[in-house]
């Protein structure tokens, strides 16, 4: 079992309003923030230390809290824990995953999907884990340092917009309403890794040729590739500051080749070094 953080968890409106703001309206979310024991530990797997979601974009999905309700999730409906909250799980072969995906403090999104089918005789990936940006060691770095502080309504604002940002090219393929606006949120996905793929490489990733990477960039980001490459760096900088740590590591995660590096970029971005930004927000 999971030891619960040493502080209090914030209050559910406190999460919903700052996964609401991040969001900006791209699918409906419940908060669960439950912080009691449940009476039946068999249905759940863990306590999680930094906000854990699900989603569901096809079929229903159900959910039972700490207390014992039960609801069910459809299309685009998300489902966030908050920090300090016991998770519930609802399939075979679920619990081994998710259980070590609690234990490293990772964001885990269940993508529920029907139109899989058997291979083996076994069903294969009814919870899809392959999310793009999940497992980037920057987004693991930061929810380690969120996971360890203390949190404020402004650290729950962050650690939404994370979340987000690691589903974004699921979440935004799902909710865009074109097919080249769902293509370049796959992108914005994708120039989030670390290392960031080149070009080609992304558009090889989405089966797609490199000079529809540049026109679907310069279409719907006004950028070019290695701006987008280069705002997502900024932006996952940018939540890193409002965690606890140094600007060595935060360099390091997210790509730059030293802090001297990360703060002339920064620099040149907003005017001020990293430092003076954490002061000021």
């Amino acid at each position: 079992m999971l030891r619960l953080p040493d502080h209090e968890p914030l209050d559910p409106a406190v999460w919903r309003q700052a996964w609401e703001e991040a969001a900006a309206g791209l699918a409906a979310v419940r908060v669960i923030a439950c912080p009691g024991v449940p009476q039946r530990a068999e249905y759940y797997t863990g306590v999680t230390l930094v906000p854990f979601v699900k989603l569901c974009l096809a079929g229903v999905i159900t959910v039972r809290t700490a207390a014992g309700e039960r609801f069910t999730l459809g299309p685009g409906d998300a489902c966030l824990w908050a920090p300090g909250t016991w998770v519930s799980c609802w399939h075979a072969d679920c619990p081994r995953y998710l259980r070590a995906t609690i234990d490293h403090d990772h964001v885990f999104a269940a993508l529920k999907n029907h139109e899989r089918r058997r291979r083996g005789g076994r069903l294969v990936d009814i919870y899809g884990v392959a999310v793009p940006g999940l497992l980037d060691p920057a987004t693991r770095g930061l929810l380690a340092g969120l996971g360890s502080t203390t949190w404020t309504p402004a650290m729950a604002r962050a650690a939404c917009e994370l979340v987000l940002w690691a589903v974004h090219g699921r979440l935004g393929a799902a909710a865009a309403p074109t097919a080249g606006a769902a293509t370049f949120a796959r992108l914005r996905a994708l120039a989030a890794h670390e290392p960031a793929p080149d070009r080609r490489d992304a558009a090889a990733e989405l089966g797609i040729a490199p000079e529809t990477v540049s026109r679907l960039c310069r279409r719907h980001g006004a950028c070019t590739w290695l701006e987008l490459v280069e705002d997502a760096r900024m932006h996952r900088v940018e939540l890193m500051l409002r965690g606890p740590q140094q600007l060595d590591a935060i360099a390091e995660l997210c790509g730059f080749a030293s802090a001297s590096h990360l703060i002339r970029r920064f620099r040149l971005r907003h005017g001020m070094t990293p430092d003076a930004w954490r002061r000021a927000i």
